[in-house]
């Protein structure tokens, strides 16, 4: 289980647009094969430590699996003994696979699967924030959604020829919130889960969190991972009504306009992300691309003749029959008290 901590509480912000210079991509991309592995942190774990026994070390004693590159083992007779349980997740290497052809790239283990799909998330935080809101107040507001037998489900799809661009790896296939009853890739898991969810709220101090009303559990799920299934937890903010209050018309049309551009935003690749001017208090809601410059991904504005932007903009204004998304974010902004 693992979990990340975005920032705890919204901010006052507003929608801007801005002009960029022409893109620039480096003609070398890295792809899902070339994707470093790195282990995977595990929260609550201070040192590293044998993944078997539990025993500490350090990275020069410990040995990294050479299958996925992620676990660590004290021993060999340590790697033995865990391979039973950790077959399942690990990345064979190509002569131990039945089915394996020379120059055959094998994909990555299901737990650097996991690694990316966590990054991928820290990338969009700002995304999810307004998907996660957005999504449980049109669902039927914050006393239903946070009920200890819901969660939202998060199915991906990992991306074909992808580059390495940190926000494209996946592709959102459904986000929605779900009865324990329907989440049938927990396998029973469903206890558990919520006993970290707890854990979770004393992260984020949500009872001394006014603007808070709690946390819900994200359980995301990559179709092509072998049913491994991440867990992650976001927090859920109090609108200026009551939680339980019916959504007046234009608060309803603006929330299926920003679900719209999240979930638009997620799979073309767009970044939400906040910056303050010097000159103002607000906070500033900028969309905008990661690029390659020269081995590393920057983050730039987006340009007003984005054509996948343009046809965001259409399509909100189509679903929400005129209204624009600067006009939808105004609206989104004022109910959340942001």
């Amino acid at each position: 289980m693992f979990l990340l901590s975005p920032r705890a509480s919204f901010r006052t912000v507003r929608y801007c647009e801005l002009d960029l210079p022409p893109y620039a991509m480096d003609p070398k991309p890295i792809t899902w094969q070339t994707y470093p592995a790195v282990r995977l942190p595990i929260a609550g774990r201070d040192a590293p430590s044998c993944d078997h026994c539990k025993r500490e070390g350090t990275t020069e004693t410990l040995k990294r699996c050479g299958g996925c590159s992620t676990m660590l083992y004290c021993s060999r007779e340590c790697q033995k003994a865990a391979w039973p349980t950790h077959k399942n997740h690990c990345r064979r290497p190509q002569n131990e696979s039945d089915d394996s052809e020379v120059g055959l790239v094998v994909p990555p283990s299901p737990l650097n699967v996991a690694k990316m799909v966590l990054e991928w998330f820290s990338t969009h935080i700002e995304t999810f924030k307004i998907l996660t809101n957005s999504t449980i107040q049109m669902a039927g507001g914050n006393a239903h959604a946070l009920s200890m037998s819901r969660a939202i489900v998060c199915i991906l799809s990992m991306r074909q020829n992808w580059d390495g661009n940190p926000a494209t790896p996946f592709l959102l296939i459904s986000f929605k919130l779900t009865h324990r009853d329907d989440a049938d890739m927990l396998k029973g898991q469903w206890d558990d889960l919520m006993v970290s969810r707890k854990k979770s709220e004393e992260g984020y101090n949500v009872a001394q969190n006014p603007r808070m009303a709690g946390i819900i559990p994200i359980v995301i799920d990559v179709m092509e991972n072998d049913g491994f299934v991440v867990n992650n937890y976001m927090p859920v903010f109090h609108t200026r009504l009551a939680d339980d209050t019916t959504l007046p018309p234009p608060i309803g049309i603006a929330l299926a306009g920003m679900v719209l551009q999240s979930r638009r935003c997620l799979n073309s690749g767009l970044v939400y992300s906040e910056t303050k001017e010097s000159s103002e208090e607000d906070v500033i809601m900028n969309i905008g691309r990661y690029m390659r410059r020269g081995k590393k991904w920057k983050w730039v504005k987006h340009r007003k003749d984005d054509p996948e932007l343009k046809e965001i903009w259409a399509q909100t204004v189509a679903l929400t029959r005129g209204m624009t998304p600067p006009q939808a974010w105004t609206i989104y902004s004022d109910w959340m008290g942001m």
